[in-house]
């Protein structure tokens, strides 16, 4: 695996299935696979920390994990899209096979938010198909269930993946979105409503509508300095600047710096986001109905849809979300998912939780996960 990719396949499901012959109808192998979606830096490695605490929490039901950089933050390997098979090409290589660009989706210099949310999609897909062609103990009776998990702006392309998938299957017969269900999305401290309101938003929003030259200089400028300095001083001026603690918060930050394309990618979607993320656009499709286990039929093809269950976790004070945002979705959502704010602050969340407050969302985040599994096996 490369950089780019963060992958973790439990040991129970890498052991062969083992073929009876008795008349008993098996009930169908349920593999859950949680699929992480980054914030804005789109760089995986400032959730490394998060996704092993996740990944040790599990209790004994380990979920597949995934999740990558997006577009535009690969920070590339040698074998970041794994393009050939070795003797030492392992089973993980194997499922993460194309995960960065999946056949079909075009490559660019940057990206919007709408590539993301599509490039997303395919990875998703791209996984579930892996999984069925390389790991032995999966056939063709094997059902997928899909957590989704996002941070900030991971948040609403996780909502919009939901939307996605129901739009493909319900206007396409032989849907890629047909081989899973979503069974829940988990919204960290999420940017999914009006974020150009926040105090941030409301700063950023102008800079980035009307200053389109302002990534480029930004660009050159650090381009320029990550030229000049060696990494190690690089390291202690990120250490300086951020008083960041974690290694990993600031070892991937040089390496965001270092990559390039990285910062305009980031500006350049931080601009998309301050355009595209208004007014609540989506339905009971993806909200679902207002009593959560109630489907809601589609009056095109008749099929019966079943949203997600919805976990949102949100910060007392977030500069990245708005307080009248954040009580609004609340009010609206209050008896269709579960909500948990750090009212007290006893949790002391901040948005950029992945900075120093792994274990702490690690341990709600898990908690969630058995809440999901208990009801669905």
């Amino acid at each position: 695996m490369s950089k780019d990719v963060i992958l973790h396949l439990p040991a129970w499901l890498t052991v062969p299935t083992t073929v009876t012959t008795t008349a008993t109808a098996t009930p169908a192998k349920k593999v859950t696979v949680l699929y992480f979606i980054t914030g804005n830096p789109g760089l995986i490695g400032y959730y490394t920390e998060f996704l092993e605490l996740v990944t040790r929490g599990q209790k004994g039901r380990e979920c597949v994990i995934m999740g990558a950089s997006l577009g535009g933050f690969e920070r590339g390997g040698s074998n970041s899209n794994l393009s050939t098979r070795t003797s030492t090409t392992t089973l993980e290589d194997k499922v993460c096979e194309g995960m960065l660009w999946p056949k079909g989706f075009e490559r660019k210099d940057i990206y919007d938010l709408r590539d993301q949310i599509e490039l997303c999609y395919r990875r998703l897909v791209q996984l579930i198909g892996n999984l069925k062609s390389y790991v032995g103990s999966i056939d063709d009776a094997t059902v997928f269930q899909v957590v989704l998990a996002g941070h900030s702006v991971g948040a609403y392309i996780a909502l919009e993946i939901v939307r996605r998938q129901h739009e493909d299957i319900m206007l396409k017969s032989k849907s890629p979105g047909a081989l899973f269900s979503i069974i829940a999305t988990i919204l960290l401290t999420p940017t999914i409503n009006n974020i150009s309101h926040s105090s941030s938003g409301r700063i950023a929003a102008p800079v980035l509508g009307y200053l389109p030259f302002f990534s480029s200089l930004l660009q050159l400028g650090t381009s320029s300095l990550t030229a000049i300095l060696p990494t190690s001083w690089l390291h202690g001026i990120v250490e300086r600047i951020t008083r960041m603690k974690n290694a990993h918060a600031v070892n991937t930050t040089v390496g965001f710096l270092q990559t390039p394309g990285a910062v305009r990618e980031a500006l350049y979607m931080a601009g998309c986001e301050m355009q595209e993320i208004g007014e609540d656009q989506w339905t009971d499709e993806v909200w679902g109905a207002v009593n959560a286990a109630e489907p809601v039929k589609d009056n095109i093809s008749e099929m019966i849809w079943f949203a997600p269950k919805h976990y949102f976790l949100f910060a007392k004070e977030d500069h990245w979300v708005a307080d009248v945002t954040r009580d609004s979705i609340m009010k609206t959502m209050h008896d269709r998912a579960t909500v948990l704010v750090d009212e007290n602050q006893k949790l002391g969340l901040v948005h950029a939780w992945c900075l120093q407050q792994n274990g702490t969302v690690a341990e709600v985040v898990n908690g969630w996960i058995d809440e999901i599994l208990d009801g669905v096996r």
